[in-house]
């Protein structure tokens, strides 16, 4: 059994046959992605971080060094609020953060089947904040301010998914993307607030490529 279970390593971690993908090849993909965003730290003692509705929309570039590794580039618009509830009562604050993303990292593919392949990557990413608002709800009343001194977004990330050849020259893919800031997202004086609000986010991406 232990000998059975070393070939299928060997052969899923080092076969060669089952990639369409070669090296030197470039992949053009347009992708959306849905997910949820939540603030790892609590800057605000009587708030807690709360899960908000997240999207992006924009595209993906592969390039691949052979037929396992590629070089990944991205560019994307995304809706990110972070959403803060009272513990004590009904009130609560959404930061509305907008950005224009790029990520920049690397992928590695196992393959599982002819045309369908385990897809494992991370890197890290920069967003150029383009709308920032703060909307308050007290008493059912919403107050909504423009944030003027929202910091862009610095951060790492970590793909899982999977790959599948449709027909030369279409690939799908299908990823789960885990998001970290690792910078504060507030100037020093908005509203008095802490600088210490980061953001974690996890979302679900499908993208259509085109071989060239």
């Amino acid at each position: 059994m232990f000998k059975k279970c070393l070939f299928v390593i060997v052969f899923v971690l080092f076969s060669s046959t089952l990639f369409a993908h070669d090296a030197s090849e470039m992949v053009f993909s347009p992708k959306i992605g849905l997910g949820i965003s939540k603030a790892y730290t609590d800057p605000f003692t009587d708030e807690r971080p709360e899960m908000a509705f997240i999207w992006n929309i924009g595209a993906v570039f592969e390039y691949f060094f052979n037929n396992k590794i590629s070089l990944i580039g991205e560019l994307f618009y995304e809706s990110q609020p972070l959403l803060f509830k009272s513990k004590y009562s009904n009130e609560s604050r959404t930061f509305n953060f907008s950005y224009i993303t790029i990520p920049i990292g690397i992928h590695y593919f196992v393959p599982i089947l002819p045309g369908y392949y385990l897809t494992l990557g991370g890197g890290l990413y920069y967003g150029f904040v383009c709308r920032s608002k703060l909307t308050e709800k007290i008493d059912g009343v919403k107050d909504t301010w423009t944030i003027n001194d929202a910091k862009n977004d610095i951060g790492a990330f970590i793909d899982c998914g999977l790959n599948f050849e449709l027909y030369n020259p279409g690939v799908l893919s299908v990823y789960l993307r885990f998001k970290i800031g690792v910078d504060g997202l507030l100037g020093e004086n908005t509203y008095g607030y802490s600088t210490k609000i980061k953001p974690s986010t996890t979302t679900l991406n499908i993208a259509y490529g085109f071989k060239f």
